[in-house]
């Protein structure tokens, strides 16, 4: 029985074990306006965005910013429809936007984006970097009118962090259902 759960403790652990891209480490002090909507890309490491944090110069004004996530073609921005989308209040003063609890399936490896819409406000923006240090699988992009067009800068990439965690696929859930009742079947057998 011992055994049985052990597997189920490491069944867990499996399924827990969470990925993070994190380029904060490597903000360089850069803050851009004059941007509608940012985008940023990544490849998932994992097969659920959970959450994602993000770094913007506050708006006296308040205001709302809508956030989508989409899959991405490189170089070229989103495709398809929105696979999340909501509307958070604009932080007044510098901070970050902290979007928990998203359980976006996602395939791993794939190709995803996460935008920001500035509401048509030009004059403040995300931080960004003139590095994609944490982050070599994306860029970050700007579109001046409000995400109609995009525009690809390679090396740069926005403040940000994400964390994804790995569903076990069926047939690895199935390899340790199978040793599960093997376990069980011979622990009958020698009672």
């Amino acid at each position: 029985m011992k055994a049985f759960y052990m597997l189920l403790v490491v069944g867990a652990a499996v399924s827990a074990h969470a990925q993070v891209i994190d380029t904060y480490p490597f903000w360089d002090g850069s803050i851009t306006a004059g941007w509608t909507a940012i985008g940023q890309s990544f490849d998932a490491p994992g097969s659920t965005l959970t959450d994602y944090q993000f770094a913007i110069e506050g708006n006296a004004n308040g205001g709302t910013l809508n956030v989508s996530v989409f899959n991405w073609i490189a170089g070229t921005g989103p495709t398809g429809a929105s696979l999340y989308s909501t509307s958070v209040a604009w932080p007044t003063s510098t901070g970050d936007v902290v979007l928990s609890g998203l359980n976006i399936p996602m395939t791993v490896g794939g190709h995803y984006g996460v935008v920001v819409d500035l509401s048509g406000s030009t004059s403040q923006s995300v931080h960004y970097m003139g590095n994609t240090t944490g982050n070599p699988s994306g860029n970050g992009y700007w579109s001046g009118d409000d995400g109609a067009t995009w525009n690809d800068f390679p090396g740069l990439s926005t403040e940000f962090k994400a964390t994804f965690s790995s569903v076990p696929e069926p047939a690895s859930m199935a390899v340790l259902g199978v040793g599960a009742l093997a376990l069980l079947r011979r622990r009958r057998q020698t009672n």
